[in-house]
């Protein structure tokens, strides 16, 4: 039984779409990376960045615990077994939701 009384509504549907241009510190393929994951161009400009050489080393080893010389340095063990870092990668972070959305140190 069809329902007469039943009318179909017309609704007007506009979407606003922002263009979110690659950022200078995230290389090409390294956003077009996260951009082939769905993710969110907004997300992905506020929480990655590539990194290269050995500042990849300052990202992962931020801590009080880590194995360092006297001067300060990492160990020739830490460098050695993480060498294969040095090449160009992207770090991701973001906010910790339960620190009042401070920023996080690791990623």
């Amino acid at each position: 039984m069809k329902n007469s009384n039943c009318e179909l509504q017309k609704i007007e549907v506009t979407q606003r779409y922002e263009i979110i241009s690659r950022p200078s510190d995230i290389e090409a393929h390294h956003w077009n990376e996260w951009l082939a994951s769905a993710v969110d161009p907004g997300i992905i400009a506020l929480n990655v960045i590539s990194v290269s050489g050995t500042a990849a080393y300052d990202y992962l080893f931020y801590g009080q615990n880590v194995p360092r010389r006297n001067d300060g340095r990492l160990r020739d063990g830490v460098l050695k077994k993480y060498r294969h870092i040095e090449g160009l990668n992207w770090w991701c972070s973001g906010v910790d939701p339960l620190n009042d959305y401070s920023p996080m140190m690791w990623g």
